[in-house]
Formats: C-alpha cells, structure tokens, sequence
C-alpha cells in the first residue's frame, strides 16, 4: 500500500484579461492615400500591439504628415486588446463602403480571399475610412454610411454562409443635423452591422491643434472594436464592471457632447435608432459604450452585438464538431432507412459537449460562462439515403443583460406596527 500523499492537479490557465478562444481576432479595413501605403512593409500586416504596426512604418507622425488616421486607429484597438490579432487591409484613400461591400468589385474580391484565407478564424471586421473626396449626409449620416450598411450586411450574410461568420462595425463618421431627424439604423435589417459615432473629445482636438485636418469628421470604431476584443462573447461590450474605456471627455463625430448640447432624452433617442456612442453613469468615473446596438429592431435577436456574437460562436464550434462527419458512412434502420439512435445519440452529444465546455463549463476557472444553456436535437426519423443529409437543431439561451435596474426605496418606523 502506497504511503499516505496529498495529491494535487495543476491547470495552465491565461494570465491575460482577454478571452482564451481567441474570439477577438479582428481585421480593420482601412483608406490611405498612396504615399503614405508605399511607405509600410510589404506582407501580411498581422499585429499583437502598436509597436508591431510602428516597426511596419505605420506612425502617429504619418499620419500628420499625410493627414490620415491609420496608427490613430490601431492605437485606440491595442489600447484595450493588446495580444489580440488585428489584421490590417489597407485601401485606396477614394474607397467608399458601397464600393468595398459590392461583390464584383476587386476589393471586395481580395477582402474576401483573404477572409478564407484565414480559414474563418477572424470574428470581426472593423472599417475606418480616410475618405479623399467630399462627404454628404442624409439623415445625420453620410449617403455612403446609409447606402453601404445594407452591402455589408449581405457581406456578412453571404460570409456565414461560406462559415465565416464575422460581426462587422463601421465607423460613423460626422455625425450630423438633430437626433429627431436622425436615420433610424434599426429599420435597415442588418443585424450584423454596427456603427459608432462617438470619439474621445479631447483626443480630437490634440489632433486638430497639431495641424490635423482630417481629424473633425472621424469616430473611434478602433477604440469599439478593441473593447469588443477584451470581453467575452456573451458580454455587453458596454457593461461597467468592465471598466470605464480610456476616454477622457465625450463627443459624437459631428462634435455634439452628451449631456451638453445633447440631452438625455436626445441620447435615449439616439440609442433607441441603434447608433453606439460614450455616455456616463451616476456615481461612477468614466465614459462607457452606450449599448451594443445593431442596424436592427429590437425585436430580433440580432439587434444586440453579444447575441450575434454567441450565435455566431455556436456556428463555429458547429463547424468544427460535425466536419468531421462529412462523407462518413451511417447506419441506418435496415426496415425504412432512418438513422440509427445510437449514432444520433453521439452526434447529438459530441456537439452539446464541445459548446458546454467552451461557453458553459470551461475547464479553466478563468473563463467566464457565456452562455445560460444549450440543447441539441437530431430527429431519428430522417431518411439520410435519400437525401444524404443530417439536420440539427441547436438550441441556445444566451444570457440575460441588465439593462435597467428599478429599486423601491421608503423610509420606515421600525417601532411603528
């Protein structure tokens, strides 16, 4: 008989506040006019923080020089994600969204070839651009903004359907004319499309006082995208327990200030269209994200960027579990041609436990729950030697956000019966 021991286990965890399943990756898609391009490394622009960019050639005094925010950008993202991938795809200063969204343009064609090239591990897509032309708003936005929203959603669509899914975030640049007026983002139907039109106010004016011209119209969507990177998939990138974002005085990109000129009544309304600004709370010091709203009605699920997030998670793992069963024999039910249970049994419990153990009950204790629950379900009865398909249905309860907290507060007598 062995001598008494105390046994012990040791579990290799992460050190770093941002999320083990690198559910971070991101590609910024940004515009640059040529002599500022001709300048930086030639080869894949893969970043783990700003120091990588710099040595790249990408510097805060280029873009002074050629009046563009490309370091600016990268800057805000490692400001809240440092380790995380961002991949950089630079375009021509004349770029537009409808143009960079349209499937039969080249950029488009190289943006999605390098997106599979990838192999589907880049989750988000960030889009800054330093436009060379004349900008005109409709609705508060610019017409570009407006009539590219939709290109990018069927982007998005059509990326899931290659499975890639990807959440994508646009820069809302100028924000102009009143909330009242302003377009509704949610009527657009594009759940996987999220603008921000917010930026620090005193960063924009360090970048005017240096001579910066181009710095009036620009939001902070590097800024978003790097608060998305550093919490989990299930998690408002607004919530407060995350900590206040590195900003230290509030304005939408058309120069309005929260709480000055613009009410809270005036940013409720903002909100309520789906736009994603800085706003404070009562007792706490900082500026945080207003919600993680989408270009889509409340209604639906794909109007919050966390839900899209997880969805979008789930598809992944669904990936990874069930390519592996492509063009594998099956038994079938020897009388009608159903599907064995026991294999059901197997592909239903092989999916459920790769998602349990990454979203619900991850191994390493410091990986936070991203999910309420998950179900899945394969119907016996399907006649696979037919149609040589398997139809699965994955069910998930993603988890709840306290959006509002309502407190009765009375003062009482505690000798009075």
């Amino acid at each position: 008989m062995a001598l008494p021991n105390v046994g012990i286990t040791r579990i290799d965890t992460s050190f770093s506040s941002l999320t083990g399943a690198k559910d971070g990756i991101t590609i910024l898609v940004i515009s640059a006019p040529n002599a500022y391009t001709s300048t930086i490394t030639a080869g894949d622009k893969i970043f783990l923080k700003l120091k990588d960019a710099e040595d790249a050639g990408i510097t805060q005094a280029k873009d002074l020089s050629n009046n563009t925010l490309m370091w600016e950008h990268i800057k805000d993202f490692f400001a809240l994600a440092e380790g995380t991938e961002l991949h950089l795809m630079i375009v021509p200063a004349d770029t537009t969204l409808v143009n960079l969204f349209t499937p039969s343009n080249a950029l488009n064609i190289a943006l999605k070839n390098y997106l599979a090239s990838k192999s589907g591990n880049i989750k988000m897509l960030g889009v800054a651009l330093n436009p060379d032309y004349a900008e005109t708003h409709t609705g508060a936005i610019s017409t570009d903004l407006l009539n590219g929203i939709p290109f990018a959603q069927n982007f998005a669509t059509a990326e899931y359907g290659r499975n890639r899914p990807l959440d994508i975030v646009l820069e809302g640049r100028k924000f102009a004319g009143t909330p009242t007026l302003a377009t509704d983002l949610t009527l657009l139907d594009a759940g996987n499309v999220a603008v921000v039109i917010a930026r620090d106010k005193t960063r924009k004016t360090e970048l005017a006082t240096a001579g910066h011209t181009g710095a009036s119209n620009f939001a902070q969507v590097g800024l978003v995208l790097g608060k998305l990177a550093s919490v989990h998939a299930g998690r408002n990138l607004g919530r407060v327990l995350s900590g206040a974002l590195p900003v230290i005085s509030s304005e939408l990109s058309g120069g309005q200030v929260p709480y000055t000129s613009l009410d809270e009544t005036d940013l409720n309304l903002i909100s309520d269209k789906g736009y994603m600004f800085f706003v404070k709370h009562p007792t706490i010091n900082g500026w945080f994200v207003s919600n993680d709203n989408t270009c889509q009605i409340r209604s639906k699920s794909s109007s919050r960027i966390a839900f899209n997030r997880v969805a979008n998670k789930a598809s992944r793992i669904a990936i990874s579990v069930y390519v592996l069963y492509l063009k594998d024999e099956i038994k079938v039910n020897a009388s009608n041609g159903t599907l064995d249970k026991i294999k059901v049994l197997q592909l239903e419990s092989d999916l459920e436990r790769a998602i349990k153990q990454e979203m619900l009950e991850n191994p390493d204790p410091t990986r936070e729950v991203e999910i309420s629950s998950v179900k899945v379900k394969i119907d016996s009865a399907q006649n696979v030697l037919a149609t040589g398909k398997i139809v699965a249905t994955l069910k998930i309860v993603p988890l709840g956000c306290v959006e509002a907290i309502e407190t009765v507060v009375s003062l009482i007598n505690p000798n009075q019966s």
